[in-house]
């Protein structure tokens, strides 16, 4: 544009005649000058040479040849995302509050006849989907299968949960399990926590929103939070790299721990695009679409971790768990009452059994009518 602007100057007057001249096809342009003199020879050229550059000029600035429109295009498409994304972390803070409020209070109480099973779901990394997918799978899996409908609450750092789901966070996850022990029955019933992120060779498990960076988690903290909120009873599993590192600080009596590697290892299968982790998938979708038993289901997914590893040409992961005496012995007993729930509920009444016995009442009972 500058070189331009500036052969544009450097033109005298006459040679818009001669352009003229030589836009009819004039030859006089030509003749008017000694040829064999280079001046000339480039004065002869000028006037078509000068055309052909308003010409670009013109096109460019018809065209947008310059692509100037489309910087600007992007320019304002990214200004357009970020003002999004603002305007949704804004909402997502005034709302947060209240969306981790109404989840607390939707918690049931325990019903006294029976041991309850309390869900508590931890997403832990925004960036990829995956922790996301395998939280909701496990949440509605053990509703389903486990009766915990009521009795169950996920915290999720994802954009695309973020005005629905607690975030999860130290804090938050501190109120849910406080909330847990004030509703639940310490003294028979079992939380099931289960933990899903990427994990750091510290043992820290990553709570992480975007530019938000949360509190650390790591087994020390974690222990301190269960012990605090009074509950007896744990089932605790952590899905991350290095979550080995929990096992040891997490294991008592009255708990099952497990994690999806050695205090040392990897973990795989965190892609964005994946709906499960390696461990996720073999414990929950393979192991306990099996049976009903915690244990057992883990000793059914580490040998199928173990195979896939090495078919994908990872380091093997090596899974863990330590299982505390009186954590088993109520794990037997849960076990124990799920399948008597399940054959009562499956039992036919009396009428189902007897049909004749409903014929004969039949009579009676509009007597009574009557």
């Amino acid at each position: 544009m500058l070189a331009v602007a500036i052969s544009a100057i450097a033109i005298p007057i006459s040679v818009l005649g001669d352009l003229l001249l030589w836009l009819l096809g004039s030859p006089l342009i030509a003749r008017n000058f000694h040829l064999e003199d280079s001046y000339y020879l480039l004065y002869a050229h000028l006037a078509p040479a000068w055309l052909g550059l308003a010409g670009a000029v013109a096109a460019t600035r018809l065209f947008d040849l310059s692509g100037k429109k489309v910087a600007l295009y992007a320019e304002s498409a990214a200004r357009e995302h970020a003002q999004q994304n603002a305007l949704l972390e804004e909402r997502a803070f005034y709302s947060q509050p209240r969306i981790l409020e109404h989840a607390l209070a939707s918690l049931d109480r325990s019903q006294p006849d029976r041991i309850n099973l309390y869900f508590v779901g931890v997403a832990g990394y925004s960036e990829q989907d995956v922790f996301m997918k395998e939280v909701h799978y496990v949440s509605n899996f053990f509703k389903a299968r486990f009766g915990t409908t009521g009795r169950s609450i996920t915290l999720i750092n994802n954009p695309k949960t973020v005005l629905e789901s607690p975030a999860a966070s130290v804090t938050s996850l501190r109120l849910a399990l406080n909330q847990v022990g004030k509703k639940m029955d310490t003294d028979k019933d079992i939380l099931f926590l289960y933990l899903t992120s990427h994990g750091s060779r510290e043992h820290r498990l990553s709570l992480s929103f975007g530019s938000m960076r949360f509190d650390v988690l790591d087994p020390g903290v974690l222990r301190k939070i269960l012990d605090d909120s009074g509950i007896k009873r744990r089932v605790v599993v952590v899905s991350s790299c290095y979550s080995g590192g929990f096992v040891e600080p997490l294991k008592n009596e009255n708990t099952l721990v497990i994690s999806a590697s050695a205090p040392d290892k990897t973990s795989h299968g965190c892609s964005n695009e994946a709906d499960f982790t390696f461990f996720g998938k073999a414990y929950f979708e393979d192991g306990l679409r099996k049976t009903d038993s915690f244990i057992e289901a883990f000793n059914i997914a580490s040998p199928l971790i173990a195979e896939r590893d090495a078919k994908e040409g990872y380091e093997a992961a090596l899974p863990m768990m330590n299982v505390g005496t009186g954590i088993r012995a109520a794990l037997n007993q849960y076990t124990a009452e799920q399948k008597q729930l399940a054959l009562q509920r499956s039992a036919p009444t009396r009428a189902e059994a007897d049909p004749e016995a409903q014929v004969k009442q039949s009579p009676i009972s509009c007597a009574s009518c009557q």
